[in-house]
């Protein structure tokens, strides 16, 4: 029986002295086995120590923080012990490595046996590696060219994203010159007000005629958006207007003071107007 057999043997083998004695007879090494045994029970008493000590540091967890110097000088004496370290020589190794390298013969005996028996034939084998090799090249090569196509398509979108966030930037500017042109309008549209209300006031006072509040509102509103149509309408277009009495004066002066371009087929009934743009091009 080869040492490696007799070492598996013992450990697979009852803990009975009965059993120990046969397994020495038959071997003839008792040397080998004594010290052998003498290794994994020491082996045994060195983790029997260690789970004592491992379960005293876990309950000097739990305690709490008056242990806190007990729990220090137990530290520090666990860490004052040498731990175990084997010999160089010791046989529990050696017998492992032994075990697993035959096993490992094993494996690779039989997976040749089984080549060997399967009469495979060289030059098929060389043809079928080849065959591999090609699919590893063509594989290799289509995810070169999809790691390029991502490149590219990583490379896009940075491009649009940079592009979104120049529209979010002009987006914001026109919200922001939105707002101030809305608050000039409304400015504007204040001044013009009060520019309408002194100029009805004078023409009542003219007319001597007294306007109510109602009146004065509606008419104004009614010039304002004469006015607007004026200012909204497209360039070089003309805008018809059918007057009033108060709007009919009011074009009057605008046309005299060549605010405004009346047209040459405009009537007393039917005004065809446009604002002059005095070359500023909008």
């Amino acid at each position: 029986m080869a040492r490696i057999d007799t070492v598996k043997g013992w450990i697979g083998a009852d803990a009975s002295s009965q059993r120990t004695d046969r397994l020495l007879s038959r071997s003839g090494d008792a040397v080998y086995l004594e010290r052998l045994r003498k290794e994994v029970e020491h082996t045994k008493q060195y983790i029997k120590q260690a789970d004592i000590a491992i379960s005293s540091l876990k309950q000097a967890d739990r305690q709490d923080s008056a242990s806190e110097k007990r729990r220090v000088v137990a530290l520090y004496d666990s860490y004052a012990r040498v731990p175990f370290v084997p010999d160089k020589d010791e046989v529990i190794g050696s017998a492992t490595a032994s075990t697993a390298l035959r096993n490992s013969v094993e494996d690779y005996s039989e997976a040749i046996a089984t080549l060997s028996e399967s009469k495979v034939d060289p030059e098929e084998l060389t043809l079928l590696m080849d065959d591999y090799r090609d699919i590893v090249h063509h594989t290799s090569r289509t995810n070169e060219k999809g790691l390029s196509k991502l490149k590219e398509m990583d490379s896009k979108l940075a491009e649009l994203e940079q592009e979104v966030s120049l529209v979010n930037r002009a987006r914001t500017q026109l919200k922001s010159r939105l707002k101030d042109a809305d608050q000039m309008s409304s400015l504007l549209s204040l001044h013009l007000k009060r520019v309408l209300t002194k100029y009805l006031a004078v023409q009542n006072w003219e007319e001597k005629v007294v306007m109510d509040s109602p009146a004065l509102k509606s008419t104004i509103r009614l010039i304002m958006l004469m006015i607007d149509d004026l200012l909204t309408a497209p360039q070089d277009s003309w805008v018809e207007i059918v007057p009033t009495s108060i709007t009919a004066q009011l074009v009057k002066i605008l046309v005299f003071k060549s605010i405004v371009i009346s047209r040459e087929d405009s009537t007393p009934s039917i005004y065809y107007l446009r604002i002059r743009n005095f070359g500023i091009q909008v």
